[in-house]
């Protein structure tokens, strides 16, 4: 089968999005699809033997008409659209016009909340499928009006990246929390500053001084985190990490006991922000880590609630720290969450399950 896939980019390292559609278009070229790529941001070598277009037009405003006649005449007969964007949906538009099509198109999370949907969905009128990273996303989708099909494809792992190591035995009885991703200043729903006010809470009202906050990530908002940690006397118990390289990663996950992201989800129309899935949860359990997120968003389709890791109200710092509280009094709980955590997403989310997720989309 021919799939064509036009997207922002699929450059190593760009980011979570890009890294999940290119698992995506990377297992279905080794089924043994035929994939034309166009990108506005450039190639990227992991894969093989596949043709990559970075185009030029795309850094406009519009797609031009000489892009879709070049596709056409390398290309007479494509059998998959895939739009990797709802920002690129109307260039999208023209091309399957050119060939009396349709195509599918990929929702993620903030891109398409809030009514962003909505507000384009009436000049989109080639859509056959919509491909939604999360429950959460595809609730946000159908409460704006689609109608059509809306197939559940989320992000999956590779077991084989996620190297067992040996937990390292806690000698000193503390418990160490864990958080990984971007410090960004556009970035603060993912809840560091709670977290932290949390710890502040455990430490001085319940004098719970067993416990260490590990913040792994760079970013512009790192500064201002630390100046909140030492204004608040907290450097014994909460360590800055800064960027870990991913083959380095595995063992500060093995060596810590939960993992906690509180993202907050809001839908403001004028700045909707909150986590589409939340792959990190994914990551983290695959060490047996329980998990503490919210009570909302993505994330909750990763966390059952007293099953393998706690909801929270993400921007209550008195209720995390109860559910803080909760996992550094019962070790037993912590090992039973890390447990159920990791089966569910063995059974869930690894390349083991794509095929069953990509079937609803294209005959694998």
């Amino acid at each position: 089968m021919n799939i064509f896939y036009l997207g922002y980019s699929l450059e190593e390292g760009s980011g979570g999005i890009e890294n999940y559609t290119y698992i995506v278009l990377k297992h279905l070229q080794d089924k043994g699809h035929n994939i034309v790529i166009y990108t506005i941001n450039g190639n990227n070598k992991k894969f093989e033997n596949i043709e990559f277009t970075k185009n030029k037009y795309f850094d406009r405003l519009f797609l031009g008409r000489r892009v879709v006649n070049n596709l056409y005449k390398k290309h007479k007969k494509i059998d998959l659209f895939l739009c990797g964007h709802l920002f690129l949906a109307k260039h999208m538009e023209k091309i399957v016009k050119k060939y009396d099509s349709n195509y599918d198109l990929f929702v993620y999370g903030i891109d398409c909340w809030a009514g962003r949907f909505e507000e384009r969905q009436s000049k989109l009128k080639s859509i056959n499928k919509i491909i939604s990273i999360s429950s959460f996303t595809t609730k946000q989708i159908k409460n704006q009006g689609f109608r059509g099909d809306v197939v559940y494809l989320p992000p999956v792992l590779d077991e084989n990246k996620f190297p067992l190591i040996q937990k390292e035995v806690n000698t000193d009885n503390t418990v160490k929390f864990i958080t990984v991703g971007r410090l960004s200043s556009t970035e603060k729903y993912k809840g560091h500053d709670k977290v932290i006010e949390a710890v502040d809470l455990l430490i001085n009202k319940y004098n719970i001084k067993n416990i260490e906050y590990r913040i792994v990530g760079k970013g512009d908002d790192k500064e201002r985190l630390e100046n909140k940690v030492r204004e608040l006397n907290l450097e014994s118990f909460i360590k800055f990490y800064g960027f870990v390289p991913d083959e380095d990663l595995p063992k500060v996950y093995s060596s810590s006991d939960v993992f906690i992201m509180p993202s907050n989800v809001s839908l403001d129309p004028s700045k909707p922000e909150g986590e589409g899935f939340g792959i990190v949860f994914t990551e983290a359990a695959m060490y047996k880590l329980p998990m503490i997120g919210p009570n909302d968003g993505g994330s909750t389709d990763i966390i059952d609630d007293n099953i393998n890791g706690l909801e929270c109200d993400p921007l209550s710092p008195s209720d995390i720290a109860e559910k803080m509280k909760i996992l550094i009094n019962n070790e037993k709980k912590r090992i039973e969450f890390g447990k159920k955590a990791n089966e569910k997403i063995v059974d869930n989310f690894t390349l083991r399950q794509l095929d069953g997720y990509l079937e609803k989309i294209v005959e694998i």
